[in-house]
């Protein structure tokens, strides 16, 4: 798994102060792509009564997020599967997911800290925006009305990404800054 970096933080309190202003009721939360559980866990820590799902392609990812969560007594579920497969014929609230968006050239210019992370939780793809174009024609069917998704992107994706979420159905489309004033953080809400 990634080690989870200070963009992950700013993006956990960044849903934090949104989910803060609505019921969360009977609500649940996915986070795909789970990696550590950071993400998943820590929402789920600050708000015990959302019901949160993590989920990851690797087994060994979703172990370490199995070690994590039971460290912390969080009831959470797990399952695994590649991105919205394991939630077939599911719907959800909300959908948060940090998935590996480096581009193979991007990748193979990185610095050699990064090479000692696992390629498969980096590279997104030829482009590194693939998986979320895979998110962009799938995620309308998984979504409940009003739902909303967080995403973080590459700093280099903040005209990208969100070109890809065309789809009539978003009535929002939000671009957030890290804290270097780069865009890393985008988010939808569904009518």
């Amino acid at each position: 798994v990634l080690i989870p970096r200070p963009e992950t933080e700013i993006l956990v309190d960044l849903i934090v102060k949104r989910l803060q202003k609505v019921s969360l009721e009977k609500a649940s939360l996915w986070d795909i792509c789970t990696g550590s559980g950071a993400i998943g866990l820590a929402l789920k820590k600050t708000f015990p009564l959302l019901d949160v799902t993590l989920s990851d392609s690797s087994s060994k990812a979703l172990a370490v997020a199995k070690k994590n969560g039971k460290k912390h007594a969080l009831d959470v579920s797990y399952l695994k599967g590649d991105l919205l497969q394991p939630f077939a014929g599911k719907k959800a609230r909300f959908i948060v997911a940090n998935p590996p968006y480096l581009s193979q050239n991007a990748y193979a210019n990185s610095s050699l800290g990064l090479k000692k992370e696992p390629k498969e939780a980096l590279i997104g793809g030829e482009m590194g925006w693939e998986i979320y174009a895979q998110f962009a024609q799938d995620l309308p069917g998984y979504l409940e009305p009003q739902g909303a998704v967080f995403f973080e992107i590459g700093y280099d994706q903040g005209e990208s990404v969100p070109a890809l979420f065309h789809s009539p159905c978003w009535v929002k489309k939000e671009i957030l800054q890290d804290w270097s004033g780069q865009p890393r953080f985008f988010f939808l809400e569904r009518e």
